[in-house]
């Protein structure tokens, strides 16, 4: 006779418990897991929106441009050199001083008849104001949906903080980072364009500027107008420094995101200050110099 052995009723309960055991902890852990995830992709997410929104800030500095209308320089320049020559003549009379095959002899000199020519306004077209808090500036960041679009590659851009509605809850607000952009550049390049929001919940927004200084330093302020000190009037920064805090208040688990990025400006097309005011000392003493009469 063959003995058919089964459970007892406290091992299928005791099969029961580790059965239930095991998926409550696994249950557990599948949650757990969840969370952390969707914690993690929370911080990149937010992590890669404000990389993003540096990304979009160092395009438009590096392309910062400095516009110097070179054909009014050339122009001044020459303009400065018959002037010159036209002063000389008046102080030394009507005759110019020649000599040819070791003789010296005199005749009229062609620039005392001359009219002093008027020097042309130097404007600066472009211009490059910063705060501590706030940047305007022009830039090449124009982008042209055809080639034949009668626009310039020119714009003046602006980056600043302004209270924003909230895109999930249009009831809530808070501090946003801006972005201006205007296709007409003028004398003011911190009015005008289209503001764009490209991030919320913004706590910081600093700027440092590299000036072409020696040794190079950083300042808080550049000003290229009239309101600018002579290390910045009419002179593009080389590089710009800047720090992003975002910090969602609302989300009790986001943790704040801070961020600091150097962009450089590629061509600031700077005039050398140094060597134009060595060329202009150089100029003033020949004008200073009296002419030399033959035997003198």
């Amino acid at each position: 006779m063959i003995k058919r052995h089964g459970f007892t009723l406290l091992e299928i309960l005791i099969a029961m418990a580790i059965l239930a055991f095991i998926t409550i902890f696994t249950a557990q852990s599948i949650s757990t897991a969840l969370k952390n995830r969707t914690k993690i992709q929370g911080e990149i997410d937010r992590v890669g929106t404000v990389r993003d929104a540096l990304k979009v800030m160092e395009s438009d500095i590096n392309r910062a441009f400095h516009h110097l209308d070179i054909n009014i320089k050339l122009y001044n320049g020459a303009a400065k050199e018959r002037n010159r020559k036209i002063e000389e003549a008046k102080n030394s009379g009507t005759g110019a001083i020649t000599q040819t095959s070791g003789a010296v002899t005199t005749g009229q000199n062609p620039y005392s008849a001359m009219e002093p020519m008027k020097l042309k306004e130097e404007k600066n077209l472009t211009q490059f104001m910063g705060e501590s808090e706030r940047l305007d500036f022009t830039s090449l960041s124009n982008a042209r949906i055809s080639s034949e679009e009668r626009t310039s590659d020119q714009a003046e851009i602006g980056y600043f903080l302004k209270e924003c509605k909230s895109r999930k809850d249009r009831k809530k607000s808070s501090r946003c980072l801006f972005r201006r952009i205007s296709t007409i550049v003028d004398d003011d390049v911190t009015t005008g364009g289209e503001e764009t929001a490209l991030l919320e919940h913004v706590v910081k927004l600093g700027f440092r500027y590299l000036g072409p200084t020696d040794p190079p330093d950083w300042g808080n302020l550049w000003k290229t107008n009239d309101s600018g000190d002579d290390r910045t009037k009419n002179v593009f920064p080389y590089a710009v420094e800047v720090t992003l805090e975002v910090n969602n208040t609302d989300d009790k688990e986001a943790k704040p995101v801070r961020m600091t990025m150097v962009a450089a400006i590629r061509n600031p097309n700077n005039i050398d200050k140094n060597a134009e005011a060595e060329a202009q000392s150089a100029e003033g003493a020949t004008a200073g110099q009296a002419p030399k009469r033959p035997g003198g």
